[in-house]
């Protein structure tokens, strides 16, 4: 078996959000940052799930994130991937690498 290697950016943001520790509105409001959890969207709260799944902001990055994570549970006969506990449970396979990259696109510090 073939093991992959990730880089230093995969494994810090994979472990930032494992913690619960991120640079989003969030958890930046519950650190006492920033004033309100908002989203620049509108939407009562930016947190990673919203980043993710439902911000109009990131449509466009988010198709290619679906693509991924449809075409791995399919290949894989695996029930569809539809929240960040699913993708964060397995830090060491493909799904949080989409992540990753999904991120990176979007050009959140996170």
């Amino acid at each position: 078996m073939q093991k992959t290697h990730y880089d230093r950016h995969h494994i810090v943001t994979i472990n930032r959000l494992r913690a619960n520790h991120y640079s989003l509105g969030e958890s930046l409001h519950r650190k006492n940052i920033i004033n309100t959890p908002t989203c620049p969207c509108g939407a009562e709260i930016q947190d990673i799930h919203h980043i993710t799944f439902e911000c109009p902001l990131y449509t466009k990055e988010r198709s290619s994130l679906l693509a991924k994570l449809k075409n791995y549970t399919n290949i894989n006969k695996l029930p569809n991937i539809e929240s960040i506990t699913e993708i964060l449970k397995l830090p060491n396979n493909p799904p949080s690498k989409f992540l990753t990259e999904f991120l990176k696109k979007t050009k959140l510090q996170v």
